[in-house]
């Protein structure tokens, strides 16, 4: 009987617990964004209080010091102090994201534009995707910051971890990959798939290569941050492309017009380092 999920016990639950801790942020997030009902009632609830003190209502003394409501009033007006401290670092925050999302957008299409008019790939067939690293030491995934696809994909749901797929590799390697992604794709029985080797399919199981099975290659280069002399990845920018003769023209595209592209890793890069608007040098590895 072919198995049917090779993970190690430890990436099975890293994978689990990563998924826990992105949903929970997702919801406390969208908690304390801008207009979030929790900080409106914070400061619904603080108003009130203060109005219902000032009037004495019901009488002055459930408000002294000491009291329920006057310890209640105190601690409803400390959270709402800092839910409007939330909001306004999330909104803050909000803006910088919006900008530099903006800008790797941009840079996505002009990557999907130069692999189009290089490779003879229909437009349709290619995707372009900037991945930042987030989360906390052991528990690390790339997380994607801006995408460009002509056409309306179904989301793919992979933890992406150091190791795990095509952009895995690249970030654990360090390194540019170009990998062809057909020989997964020739495996028609969870017995064939599990055959090839573990590495060569890029740790995936038969559930995970099933849902990437319609890419045919994959183009991606590491982006690099952090001090000059012990750079490291900070993200990943991939470029995938679908139907026959995609990696033999990706190939050929990329040996062509190397200088090109590394030109819009460096700027991918310098965004995501925190560089703003200054231009890195190119790496070619």
């Amino acid at each position: 009987m072919a198995r049917r999920d090779d993970r190690t016990p430890s990436e099975r639950f890293g994978e689990f617990l990563i998924r826990r801790i992105v949903n929970t942020k997702a919801r406390a997030g969208r908690l304390l964004r801008p207009g979030s009902l929790v900080a409106l009632v914070a400061v619904t609830l603080t108003g009130a209080g203060a109005v219902l003190k000032q009037m004495e209502v019901p009488r002055a003394s459930v408000w002294e010091a000491g009291s329920p409501l006057g310890i209640a009033l105190a601690i409803v007006a400390a959270l709402s102090y800092l839910a409007y401290c939330f909001v306004v670092v999330g909104y803050r925050r909000m803006l910088n994201n919006s900008d530099q999302n903006s800008r790797l957008y941009t840079t996505c299409r002009d990557v999907a534009a130069l692999v189009e008019r290089e490779t003879g790939l229909p437009h349709e067939a290619i995707g372009v995707h900037v991945w930042a690293v987030r989360g906390m030491r052991g528990l690390r995934r790339l997380e994607r910051r801006a995408t460009f696809i002509p056409v309306e994909r179904p989301p793919t749901a992979i933890t992406w971890r150091k190791g795990k797929g095509v952009l895995g590799q690249c970030w654990l390697r360090d390194e540019w990959i170009l990998a062809p992604l057909e020989r997964m794709a020739t495996a028609k029985t969870e017995r064939e798939f599990y055959a090839i080797p573990r590495r060569e399919r890029f740790l995936f199981n038969w559930h995970e290569a099933n849902a990437t099975s319609h890419y045919t290659a994959i183009l991606a280069w590491p982006l690099r941050g952090g001090p000059e002399n012990a750079p490291v990845v900070v993200g990943v920018l991939s470029v995938d492309a679908q139907g026959s003769g995609a990696y033999d023209a990706l190939d050929a595209m990329w040996k062509v017009k190397r200088v090109d592209l590394l030109a819009h890793v460096a700027v991918c890069q310098a965004i995501l380092a925190g560089r703003g608007s200054q231009r890195p040098e190119c790496q070619s590895r």
